[in-house]
């Protein structure tokens, strides 16, 4: 039996199909997960990539000792230099296009990020396809940081300057050096990331 072959222009338009119906099934399920974070009782749900190794469920994670290096493309603009940050603590949020879980993160982010006007906050998708998904993914669900992908593909490996991101979400907190300090999986509630928050501006802070 022969293989159906598609012409570029069908494998787009089957590709625009993906995109929308990841969106859709985000967008439905996310109220319901969102309901539970902000109630302070999130459900911790880890999508991992790879490996049969069960979820931390919010544990902290080995982080690296060294200073950030990263560089990410922010759709619609340039690249960000994440190291060119320094001098702020703050958060990087590593999260897919298509999970409810990471989608419902962006809810504890939405309570915190108005109110601490001194962090920075950076989303930063984690998957193979992040090219052609970030700003569809973004321009839907407006979300309330600044959102990019890297394009070296690293932070699944071994080389990643963060840690090798084994699930998503994943948030990591910053010191003012651009050290990374704490690393969690899963959905965390807002009281968490203003805890991760407070640990990571307490270093440095008498310098």
């Amino acid at each position: 039996m022969r293989r159906a072959m598609l012409t570029p222009s069908k494998r787009a338009d089957v590709m625009d199909v993906m995109v929308a119906a990841r969106l859709r099934m985000g967008l439905f399920c996310l109220p319901l997960l969102a309901l539970f974070v902000s109630a302070g009782c999130a459900p911790v749900v880890v999508a991992r990539y790879h490996g049969d190794a069960p979820p931390t469920y919010g544990e902290s994670l080995p982080v690296p000792k060294d200073p950030i290096e990263l560089s990410i493309v922010v759709p619609g603009k340039d690249y960000l230099e994440i190291g060119e940050l320094r001098g702020r603590a703050g958060l990087l949020y590593f999260f897919t296009t298509f999970d409810t879980a990471s989608q419902a993160m962006l809810t504890p982010l939405r309570q915190i990020i108005p109110d601490h006007p001194e962090f920075f906050f950076v989303g930063i998708a984690v998957q193979p396809d992040a090219r052609n998904l970030v700003e569809a993914w973004t321009a839907a669900i407006e979300p309330p940081l600044t959102i990019g992908y890297e394009p070296r593909e690293t932070l699944t490996t071994a080389r990643s300057p963060v840690g090798k991101i084994e699930g998503v979400p994943t948030t990591v907190s910053v010191d003012r050096y651009g050290r990374p300090v704490e690393k969690r999986e899963g959905v965390l509630n807002a009281s968490e990331l203003a805890r991760m928050l407070e640990d990571a501006a307490k270093i440095g802070a008498t310098d």
